[in-house]
């Protein structure tokens, strides 16, 4: 994933691993495998807390997104670890009630973005590109085999 330059950058700093940016998991034992769940984690690398207000996973294909209201959370402490999930059930028109299966994916969040507001008015975003999707897609098969 790219980063959008800018200062914000240097406040939260994405993990990319096996369940970040995205979340999978499998109808039944020989079901197919699918993104159930936006999951950003980060961290704060600032050396203040940092009071997270919204974020936003949106598709740059098309008009899907999600936004979370993350008013209510408490403030993320310098140095420590955060995860933000946003549950694809909510998309209308899904084939499936728990996500969206890899080629709908595909379809609808081929690209996309996710963008992070702060209390203070900051903010800063990260973009997935077709060849990004692809490859979380292809980890997020290769863990639904192992399992």
């Amino acid at each position: 994933m790219t980063d959008e330059p800018s200062p914000f950058h240097s406040i939260i700093q994405l993990i990319e691993d096996e369940n970040s940016p995205l979340s999978f998991g499998k109808s039944g034992s020989q079901g197919q495998p699918y993104v159930c769940a936006f999951q950003f984690k980060g961290v704060n690398i600032w050396d203040k807390p940092i009071h997270l207000k919204t974020v936003v996973f949106r598709s740059t294909m098309g008009p899907s997104a999600i936004t979370q209201d993350l008013n209510g959370e408490k403030p993320v402490q310098a140095g420590d670890s955060f995860t933000l999930v946003a549950a694809l059930d909510q998309i209308e028109g899904s084939a499936m009630e728990r996500g969206l299966y890899f080629d709908e994916f595909r379809k609808r969040f081929g690209s996309f973005s996710i963008a992070i507001f702060l209390k203070d008015g900051s903010s800063g975003a990260w973009l997935a590109n077709i060849d990004d999707v692809e490859k979380f897609l292809a980890a997020g098969e290769k863990a639904m085999v192992v399992k």
